[in-house]
């Protein structure tokens, strides 16, 4: 009888090499040595260069004796718990070695290795693409997932449809492809002559399931394609999201669209539109978390055409618009400052151009899945019916959200406004308070998000004003925690500290902060306070 062979696993095949390995006791006490000297190195560098003025905050210590000693104890351990991780966080954060040694490291990987990191990928001749982008074109089918909580866009996008036809809104669904699918030859030389587009093996059946529910789906794949085809870039080389005249390109086909299906129709506005060149390095590079002098990449130049009024203002959404526009980052693009690339001239400024009608928007980078109809269904429990006189609802989303996103059906029900303690400044008030840190968001990690300037929430109890006009009131406060990829002092504020703050009216910044990434209070019922805009006093 022959013998059966026997094939070792991985596991196996190691075990085996590392029985069958020898070193010699200088090398190995070498190897030792070396090997404690790097782990023992950088606490004492630390130690000696960096300045640790990180304190313990207040409310690890003490508590309600009411509720019996056992309870204290319990919960004065969770908050020292709280507070080693806090403490541990903000020592990784102020390590002198973790500001000096990531640049030069990453300097020497791309300049020779020809790679990036773990989110930017370097692709051929100077173009950049995002892992996740990647991995949704390259990953299994999505719809493989669907039976798991929040991860059936089919599910999610129908149940919003319902709702709006309810109120007689139609919904139009716009997915936006990711750069992978359109550039695919510039990651791999086997697809250098291909024509066509890359695509997750359930799209079909995606598009197939939503147009079976009579749900109208925009997509504008064919629309940059044609762009690419006819030598016209259609995506940026060194950011995740399209050039100019790709967008302008799909905004302009958006609009024949809504027109031929009867949806809207052309109006006499008097909007405006102008060039202003704009020069920058997209989000994709600043992935890489590089700050050397010399870059590892060119700088693009783009033509943007900020949108205004006949005045001269610049554009901005209209609550009484019969069209709402929901989108992510690819429709902010062009629209926020903070992302580098110019503002007034994202997408709803080109539809609304285009169809010379007001449009209302409401935008947040990422999470296009479910951050914009977490606002808007924020806002109907308010009591502020932002669907009022609405006949189409537009919802744009990145492509990779399918794979990735959050998609859990959100109600959309009208609420009764309530009476608030809550302080609620109107536009143009300023005032300067002390205030007590009742709650707080977490803070971003720069190492972590996508985009370079986020903002984080506050629960602020104890408010007086200086000039005593408020005193003892209660403000949930947005403010800066990142900037240009670089944590603010507000990121660093701990629950229990009292802080000056200078707070000023949502409604001046919501055009210029709202759409950016936003960490919020875990506390549902504060979500829905209107809040105020915050900046910390020197």
């Amino acid at each position: 009888m022959a013998q059966q062979k026997h094939s070792h696993n991985r596991e196996e095949e190691a075990n085996f090499e590392i029985q069958s390995t020898r070193i010699e006791r200088k090398t190995a006490k070498t190897i030792t040595i070396v090997f404690l000297a790097l782990i023992a190195i950088v606490p004492l560098v630390d130690l000696f260069v960096s300045s640790f003025s990180y304190q313990v905050p207040s409310d690890t210590t003490g508590g309600d004796s009411s509720q019996g000693v056992w309870s204290e104890v319990v919960a004065g351990n969770n908050r020292l718990i709280e507070a080693r991780k806090s403490f541990e966080s903000e020592l990784e954060k102020a390590s002198f070695l973790r500001d000096v040694f990531p640049s030069p490291f990453q300097w020497f990987l791309t300049r020779y290795l020809r790679t990036g990191n773990e989110k930017a990928i370097m692709g051929r001749e100077g173009w950049w693409f995002y892992d996740k982008d990647i991995q949704y074109v390259t990953g299994k089918p999505f719809l493989q997932y669907r039976e798991q909580a929040g991860k059936d866009p089919v599910a999610a996008i129908t149940d919003f449809s319902r709702q709006l036809e309810e109120r007689g809104i139609r919904l139009v669904v716009m997915p936006v492809p990711v750069k992978p699918m359109l550039y695919p030859e510039m990651l791999s030389g086997s697809c250098a002559d291909s024509v066509s587009t890359v695509q997750n093996a359930s799209y079909r059946t995606f598009l197939s399931e939503l147009q079976a529910q009579g749900i109208l789906v925009f997509d504008p794949t064919s629309i940059l394609q044609r762009l690419k085809a006819a030598g016209i870039a259609s995506y940026l080389k060194t950011d995740t999201h399209w050039t100019p005249e790709g967008m302008e390109a799909v905004a302009d086909s958006l609009v024949h669209l809504l027109v031929s299906e009867g949806l809207m129709s052309y109006g006499a506005a008097g909007y405006l539109r102008r060039s202003t060149p704009v020069d920058h390095l997209g989000d994709i590079y600043t992935m890489l978390e590089y700050s050397g002098r010399t870059p590892l990449a060119s700088s693009e130049q783009v033509d943007t055409h900020p949108v205004t009024d006949a005045m001269g203002n610049v554009w901005m959404p209209d609550p009484y618009a019969s069209c709402l526009f929901l989108g992510d980052s690819f429709s902010n693009i062009y629209s926020l400052n903070g992302l580098g690339w110019g503002y007034g001239a994202g997408f709803a400024e080109q539809l609304s151009y285009l169809l010379q009608q007001p449009v209302d928007a409401i935008r947040r980078n990422d999470e296009g899945s479910i951050a914009t109809r977490k606002m808007l269904s924020n806002e109907m429990e308010r009591g502020v019916d932002r669907l009022a006189n609405k006949s189409v609802v537009v919802w744009e989303f990145s492509m990779r959200e399918l794979s990735f996103g959050n998609w859990t059906p959100i109600a959309m029900s009208l609420g009764e406004p309530h009476e608030s303690d809550f302080l609620n400044l109107q536009p143009g008030d300023s005032i300067v308070v002390s205030a007590y840190i009742a709650a707080r968001s977490a803070s971003p990690d720069p190492q972590e998000v996508t985009y370079s300037d986020h903002v984080i929430t506050l629960h602020l109890t104890d408010i007086c004003s200086e000039d005593h006009s408020v005193e003892q009131a209660q403000a949930v406060v947005y403010l800066l925690g990142m900037k240009d990829r670089r944590l603010t002092d507000a990121a660093f504020l701990r629950q229990g500290e009292t802080i000056r703050i200078v707070l000023k009216s949502w409604s001046d910044y919501e055009a210029q902060m709202g759409g950016l990434n936003r960490n919020e209070l875990d506390d549902v019922m504060l979500q829905l306070e209107v809040p105020v805009w915050g900046e910390l006093c020197p």
